[in-house]
């Protein structure tokens, strides 16, 4: 009997210790980023390199600094437990400080700050790129310029035969950036356009000037042009439209 009762002793005694171990393998706390991502080190801070697959843009404006940085410490952190894994594919990221560079790499799940992962409570990766993309390379080609671009009150698209126009300012801007830095080569004399492109007409103070294009084709009034756009043009450029009205 009394072996019987030291060996359900014993059982218990294994539960419990398991039970504890499970905790503790399971269990993590919560804090936020702010903690971490502090307003001292803001105050330190000389810039944010995001980086763009291998192109790093240079965030220093102190209005996008400040935004961007707002959004990294504005998450609620949660400690991952102990035997949870790590995924690929984050957004890296340096806070270049004046004395130290925290690196960040952001999913829109989970963020890892020096080294340490957390999972977040919201995604704020689109927000951040939003932030980035101001700084990459625009103005690659001829055609779609910075003057241009300056003396653009709205681009009107055509869907068939219905009129879209894009007016707000963020759509304006995503839409010419998109196309200005698009890499355009001259296609030959004898290329002929095969299916009716779509018809985009950029208004300015002054003219209206009329484009054509094609998933991956430009075409002016008196030349056709092939892009290295890695999106179907059309499809983009109507989506961003069709979100306007």
């Amino acid at each position: 009997m009394k072996g019987n009762i030291h060996i359900l002793v014993g059982f218990v005694g294994i539960i419990f210790i398991l039970g504890i171990a499970m905790f503790f393998l399971f269990s993590s706390r919560t804090l936020s980023a702010n903690d971490i991502l502090t307003e001292d080190v803001y105050e330190q801070l000389v810039e944010i390199d995001y980086w763009n697959g291998d192109t790093k843009l240079i965030i220093n404006n102190e209005s996008d600094m400040k935004s961007f940085y707002n959004s990294l410490s504005s998450l609620e952190l949660k400690e991952p437990g102990l035997i949870d894994g790590q995924k690929e594919g984050h957004i890296n990221i340096d806070l270049v400080t004046k004395n130290k560079t925290i690196p960040i790499g952001l999913l829109s799940g989970e963020i890892i700050i020096n080294d340490k992962k957390y999972y977040v409570d919201k995604d704020i990766c689109d927000t951040v790129r939003k932030i980035a993309l101001k700084y990459e390379d625009y103005y690659n080609n001829d055609i779609f310029t910075k003057d241009l671009f300056e003396s653009l009150i709205e681009i009107d698209c055509w869907v068939e035969t219905k009129k879209l126009t894009i007016s707000d300012v963020e759509s304006v801007e995503e839409v010419y950036h998109y196309l200005s830095r698009l890499t355009l080569e001259e296609a030959s004399p004898e290329y002929k356009v095969t299916k009716e492109p779509m018809q985009i007409d950029l208004v300015t103070e002054d003219k209206t000037i009329t484009f054509k294009i094609l998933s991956n084709v430009v075409c002016t009034s008196v030349k056709v042009y092939y892009t290295d756009s890695t999106r179907d043009m059309v499809q983009l450029i109507t989506m961003i439209a069709e979100e306007n009205h």
